[in-house]
């Protein structure tokens, strides 16, 4: 690995913070020592970028939470993936009351020992600003369905989110369309290449999009058919770029747009298709 020069850190963090730039260099990013941006409230210890992703990583032997405070200001008031992370040594003590108030912030935490770095807490996304409704406000089956996908929100992972939300919704419509054949309320009008008479199977093979053309083709649409479809419609072009087209800067600024109107439609279809 290239040798590194710091002069911000004092001599004993040196060698941790060659443990951390090392790691996230094994991980695709790339890393760059004490560089800053012209608006940067400080001068980070490291660098990293891996697109769409930049993380700003501090090293220290204690936290100063009001520091990490403006940084985690500045993350939120930028347009593009942006997130916070200290690293610490083997002996720094970081108190429960420290990783509660790192967590509250979106500040992710590393640790460097002998055996490794170990990830404490995930660093967040600041600049993607989604509030889903309380989990606990779902009727109970919406939370079973739906709690792996606030997990992966609460865990940062908001683009897995939001890919997961939509295969749900999916599966979902595929069901109830299956439902509607088997007891005969469903009669489908020809539309967009759709055959008329559909099967099971069919259904089976459909994408999202060509799932919200089959609801928009239901010959006599009751409220929930209406909504469902609309729903699909709403979702499909996001999700088919975080599927097929994630790594395009377009991709991810529409997403990162759309992302929160997009699980408030996910969970208005799931309502109705529960």
């Amino acid at each position: 690995m290239p040798t590194r020069v710091y002069q911000t850190i004092g001599i004993d963090l040196v060698e941790y913070a060659d443990a951390f730039a090392d790691y996230f260099e094994n991980h695709g990013y790339r890393c760059r020592v004490e560089y800053a941006e012209l608006e940067y409230p400080y001068r980070p210890t490291l660098h990293l970028r891996r697109r769409p992703e930049t993380l700003i990583f501090e090293v220290v032997d204690r936290l100063d939470l009001k520091r990490l405070d403006q940084w985690v200001r500045y993350g939120k008031s930028c347009q593009t993936d942006t997130r916070i992370a200290v690293g610490v040594g083997p002996r720094a003590r970081v108190s429960g009351e420290a990783s509660v108030a790192l967590a509250r912030l979106g500040v992710g935490l590393f640790r460097a020992s002998a055996e490794g770095v170990q990830e404490i807490i995930s660093p967040h996304d600041l600049a993607i600003h989604v509030q889903l409704p309380e989990l606990r406000h779902l009727p109970a089956r919406m939370r079973k369905l739906f709690g792996p996908v606030y997990e992966k929100f609460d865990r940062a992972m908001w683009r897995e989110g939001f890919e997961d939300a939509c295969q749900l919704v999916e599966s979902q419509a595929r069901a109830y369309l299956k439902k509607g054949l088997a007891t005969g309320r469903l009669q489908f009008v020809k539309s967009n290449g759709l055959p008329m008479a559909l099967s099971a199977a069919t259904i089976d093979r459909m994408t999202l999009g060509r799932l919200a053309i089959a609801f928009q083709a239901i010959a006599v649409q009751t409220h929930s058919d209406s909504v469902i479809g609309q729903c699909l419609s709403r979702i499909n072009a996001d999700r088919v770029g975080v599927v097929h087209h994630k790594s395009l800067p377009q991709t991810e600024a529409r997403l990162r747009k759309n992302v929160g109107k997009h699980m408030y439609t996910v969970i208005a279809a799931l309502r109705e298709l529960q």
